[in-house]
């Protein structure tokens, strides 16, 4: 839930999403994997988010099935309309729905929020998803996580998993440990 600071009471961002959130004027409804109902702004929806608002263009009708959650769903809408998401509670996530709807700030806001989660039993899987999904800082933190902490590194089941499947991502980790 946003909570509104004096100075923010009548920003457009917050204006916008209370819009959304008592149904005024919206012309879409999108649905999550749960059923949960999201009356939505197409006009917002097309500004924000090329991704999504290529996937609504494709539907006949007003309603959109999601295939996400209605947490997923919440944090997605509420960064489209405030550029904020608040908690973060699903990072990896919203990185994913991040780049499947070319949502670049959502995108380094997910990925700061995993930069800041590195620890020695998920930096494998963070490198992982740094390479898949092209997170470039996040790839660099873990590397540089891995240089600093080579001691205390956890061997997870990751690591062989990226040795098979990615063979060239495991031999630039391996290099870049020297």
């Amino acid at each position: 839930m946003i909570v509104r600071s004096k100075v923010e009471e009548n920003t457009l961002a917050l204006d916008l999403w209370n819009k959304m959130k008592n149904n005024e004027h919206c012309d879409v409804i999108l649905i999550s994997n749960e059923g949960d109902r999201f009356p939505v702004h197409k006009t917002i929806i097309f500004c924000r988010s090329r991704g999504l608002g290529k996937l609504i263009s494709k539907m006949s009708n007003t309603m959109v099935n999601l295939n996400m959650s209605t947490s997923i769903l919440t944090g997605l809408l509420q960064y489209i309309y405030t550029d904020r998401v608040d908690p973060l509670k699903t990072p990896i996530a919203l990185l994913k729905i991040s780049v499947n709807f070319e949502l670049p700030g959502l995108k380094n806001i997910c990925e700061k929020a995993l930069i800041d989660s590195i620890t020695p039993k998920n930096v494998a899987s963070l490198i992982w998803i740094a390479d898949n999904f092209f997170c470039e800082a996040l790839k660099k933190a873990g590397l540089a996580y891995l240089e600093e902490n080579a001691r205390s590194i956890v061997k997870t089941i990751t690591w062989e998993v990226m040795e098979h499947v990615n063979p060239e991502l495991f031999e630039e980790v391996c290099q870049s440990q020297g």
